[in-house]
């Protein structure tokens, strides 16, 4: 603006009001919304177990001879699962090497939620004052969203549940006390509470994630499958 402008203070808001137009003015004006698509890289794993036709012959606690095939898959498949969840929970997204042969870790939750406006730290403990005016800054970011859900530890959604045992009461003849909160609602959002198990180390134990799932894909290439590979192992007597 020339000599008569003058600098616009940091933080300030600024609202973007549409232009005026002449009276009875036939001039249609575009409107282009500039597209912000978020990916994530595509991430491959490979777990396996090994066993010898002997071990695999003989008998186990859990049945017959083939029983102990039976017995790793399922301990493998357990601890597949368990990694695949702490993957996107920890995981840092990065691309290494060169085509075809490059290799691709998807971030999570704690790369995508953890610093500026979308991270919240309670220096302590979560409080419900504070939850609700997390939840206000939330709604004032995104007026559309009506519920979002709450990943969070368990000693999180025990907290969280604490916030209503002053206003329960008990009648005569009452033999159970307490409450298991499932959904909580603030700032007219409702926030379904999801426990996580695997947040339970002394750090994590006090961490979450607030998630609008119509906001999160999650695709899968490749269903599970196991591919028995018999490796070097002779037939021995």
């Amino acid at each position: 603006d020339g000599t008569t402008g003058v600098a616009i203070p940091a933080g300030s808001v600024l609202h973007i009001l549409p232009p005026a137009v002449e009276e009875n003015s036939t001039t249609a004006r575009n409107v282009h919304l500039v597209n912000t698509n978020q990916y994530n890289i595509v991430q491959l794993i490979k777990m396996g177990y090994s066993i010898t036709r002997t071990a695999n012959a003989l008998p186990t606690a859990f049945g017959g001879a083939g029983s102990k095939r039976d017995m790793l898959r399922q301990e493998k498949w357990r601890e597949v699962k368990l990694k695949k969840e702490l993957m996107y929970y920890f995981g840092g997204r990065s691309q290494t090497g060169t085509a075809p042969a490059t290799v691709g870790t998807m971030g999570g939750f704690r790369q995508y939620l953890s610093g500026g406006t979308l991270a919240k730290d309670f220096n302590g403990q979560i409080t419900e004052t504070g939850l609700r005016n997390l939840m206000v800054d939330y709604k004032s970011l995104n007026p559309e969203v009506s519920e979002v859900y709450a990943f969070v530890a368990l000693n999180v959604n025990e907290l969280i549940n604490r916030f209503s045992l002053n206003n329960l009461r008990i009648t005569p003849g009452t033999e159970s006390w307490g409450v298991d909160i499932r959904q909580y609602v603030a700032a007219g959002v409702k926030i379904n509470l999801v426990p996580l198990p695997l947040l339970s180390d002394p750090v994590t134990m006090g961490w979450g994630w607030i998630l609008d799932m119509d906001r999160v894909s999650i695709k899968v290439l490749e269903p599970l499958e196991f591919v028995e590979d018999p490796g070097t192992t002779k037939n021995t007597s």
